[in-house]
């Protein structure tokens, strides 16, 4: 499984914006973020209709949060710019494989779909700001 790179920029927008109150401009914000202007202001305007960031025009507008960092999931981000999380398309679509009766891989794909919907939806921008994150074990990347 791999995120999409609006998913990367979208958890560091909120994730910038979970440690502050203030508003945050959209060109501070790309050059904070390396995200480019145009990719930033598609993925804001995302987020805000879902409510989880909010806009405010004028001179001293900006971007901020709409909701509290810890009501705001890596679940609910990542669903939000790629869709429904999934492994493989057997465990959404049961006529997808036709071995289903005799796989013993569907189980398997199931259970680690499980645990990382868990994962994501337990894990909140406020964990992040106060390094709770520590609790989960990391995973060498290969």
């Amino acid at each position: 499984m791999k995120l999409n790179i609006c998913s990367d920029y979208a958890i560091r927008i909120v994730f910038s914006l979970s440690n502050t109150d203030e508003c945050k401009t959209m060109p501070s914000l790309s050059e904070e973020l390396l995200v480019p202007y145009n990719h930033l202001t598609k993925i804001v305007q995302t987020l805000s209709k879902a409510g989880i960031v909010q806009t405010k025009q004028g001179k001293f507008g900006g971007v901020f949060l709409a909701k509290s960092p810890e009501s705001i999931s890596f679940k609910e981000v990542i669903t939000l710019m790629e869709g429904p999380i999934k492994l493989s398309d057997c465990i959404t679509n049961s006529s997808f494989c036709k071995l289903k009766s005799s796989c013993k891989i569907q189980g398997v794909f199931g259970k680690l779909q499980r645990q990382i919907n868990e994962l994501f939806e337990n894990v909140n921008f406020s964990d992040l700001n106060q390094s709770k994150i520590e609790q989960i074990k990391e995973v060498e990347v290969v």
